[in-house]
């Protein structure tokens, strides 16, 4: 019988993806099901941490095997699928009560109990590792730290040079530094990041980074940041941290007490006076601020509802007020606001028109909003219900373990016998606490999918009593209708040939079953 199979494919990062992997996965896993002579049905893939369970590509492949419409689904190897080994088992126990089956291209899988155990082992295995590579990177730049020693990148910061071999101080770089100082002074005496950038841009003078000589106000702005400037060399300026498992990072800026300031590491060139100046016009400018757009009103889709197609970023909407020259005809475009992407542009008018066109048919028809729920309650529901029933037969069966191994102990007069039971007694408690919070979490994440559900009911009211006089909304409102609607408009390159101009995705079904690709430059 020929068994129909569902490709899944998953890297961490962008770069991952561009230098290895994606397509190098792809091509293993269709050697090997041609080699099994099965028949690919779809391909599945996430750009995404392996920590991170609920990934889009991942649940479309599990929806196909438990709705029936593929038999296996096929990965490069195990740590694609997740590096927690309670993930791998609900997603594992999540195919096998659909009656599907997983395959590994480049690992021996068997549907055994030893293939349980060798899932378990490996899925453990990578999580420990994934655990003990983020804790030696964080014992090691302590240490450093500890030591009197900046952190050591791939170069040190602008205006300044290693001073010797071991990058244990830095010193005054002649051609850099003064262009630190000039950039302070400008700022000082009354210039805008903006003009900064541009003047250095004319000037030709390479960037931090190296990579080209078009400076940003952003670039700017770091530099006049950073407290080594006034000799004050501090780590650990950012925190990443995770909300609760399976949710993403977050980046936060780190206290006082969390950062670790080294004196006498790197020269001064400017005072603590003047530093206390700059950081003093960022407060007021951020009190009187119009953001970074003196015409935020022009553009509906700014602020993160349309996306770069490649790398994920946010376009940033360029206006020809923005630190343009005098006398050129610019055009109103959203730009990826990525520095190590920049591959996508449009023009911002014709796409908000075009992407407020489709709202305005959910809004005429509110129904659809009413369909949206009931298909929510059923997809979402069912999703959760999936992973709850594999989460419940999971701990039913380690709690039945526990309840073996407490009576064994009990049976055993022999205490060397009956270490190794306390032993395994001592896991079963560990992952029956992890099965638990895994439970609690999905607990969490139907709450969330229950108060959308409920948003969303209340927007069809709204839209009913607006449906009418849609042309009176104004600018609050409009963006009130993506936010509740979940509209994320994805950006590709002109010629790109595998991917439309620009994609649309936004939650009532009926709009995602119309062919929005476009051709706007």
């Amino acid at each position: 019988m020929n068994k129909r199979v569902v490709i899944y494919t998953r890297v961490s990062t962008t770069n991952q993806e561009d230098n290895f992997s994606l397509s190098s996965q792809e091509n293993a896993c269709r050697q090997f099901v041609t080699e099994k002579s099965w028949i690919v049905v779809a391909i599945e893939q996430d750009v995404a941490s392996g920590a991170n369970r609920n990934r889009p590509g991942l649940e479309r492949a599990l929806g196909m095997i438990e709705r029936g419409e593929a038999d296996v689904l096929v990965a490069h190897a195990l740590d694609r699928l997740s590096r927690h080994q309670i993930d791998v088992a609900v997603i594992v126990d999540r195919i096998e009560a659909a009656h599907g089956a997983l395959a590994l291209a480049t690992e021996d899988f068997e549907n055994s109990p030893v293939g349980t155990f060798i899932r378990s082992a490996r899925a453990f295995a990578a999580e420990v590792e994934l655990a003990k590579i983020a804790e030696r990177s964080a014992r090691g730049r302590r240490a450093r730290l500890d030591s009197g020693k900046p952190l050591a990148g791939r170069r040190p910061a602008f205006g300044y040079t290693w001073g010797d071999e071991e990058k244990s101080r830095l010193e005054l770089n002649p051609d850099t530094a003064p262009i630190v100082r000039s950039i302070f002074d400008w700022y000082l005496s009354g210039g805008s990041l903006r003009a900064i950038a541009l003047d250095l841009t004319r000037r030709g003078i390479p960037t931090p980074s190296g990579q080209g000589q078009r400076w940003s106000a952003s670039v700017v702005h770091r530099i006049l940041s950073n407290p080594a400037y006034a000799g004050r060399y501090t780590a650990l300026q950012r925190r990443w941290e995770r909300p609760a498992r399976g949710q993403p990072y977050r980046c936060r800026a780190a206290t006082n007490d969390e950062q670790i300031v080294l004196p006498d590491v790197a020269p001064a060139i400017v005072s603590e006076e003047e530093f206390a100046a700059v950081q003093g016009r960022f407060m007021l400018n951020k009190q009187h601020a119009v953001r970074n757009n003196p015409h935020p009103e022009r553009y509906l889709l700014r602020t993160g509802y349309v996306r770069c197609g490649y790398c994920g970023y946010a376009l940033g909407a360029s206006s020809p007020e923005k630190g343009r020259a005098p006398g050129r005809n610019y055009k109103e475009r959203y730009v990826c606001g990525n520095l190590h992407c920049r591959k996508v542009t449009i023009a911002t008018a014709p796409l908000d028109e075009a992407v407020w066109d489709l709202v305005r048919r959910v809004l005429t028809d509110p129904e659809v909003i009413t369909h949206e729920v009931e298909r929510q309650k059923h997809d979402g529901g069912q999703s959760i219900k999936a992973e709850r029933a594999a989460i419940d037969r999971l701990l039913a069966d380690v709690i039945a373990k526990q309840r073996n191994a407490t009576s064994a102990i009990l049976a055993l007069d022999n205490e060397d016998a009956a270490a190794p039971v306390r032993d395994a007694l001592r896991l079963l408690s560990e992952q029956r606490k992890g099965l638990e919070a895994e439970r609690a979490v999905l607990e969490g994440r139907a709450a969330i999918e229950d108060e959308g559900r409920k948003r969303l009911l209340a927007f069809g009211e709204w839209a009913r009593r607006v449906s009418s006089n849609l042309e009176s909304l104004d600018y609050d409102q409009r963006r009130m209708a993506l936010d509740v609607l979940g509209v994320t408009v994805d950006i590709f390159q002109v010629d790109d040939q595998s991917h439309p101009r620009w994609r649309v995705t936004m939650r009532p079904s009926p709009v995602l079953g119309i062919d929005i690709a476009s051709r706007y430059a």
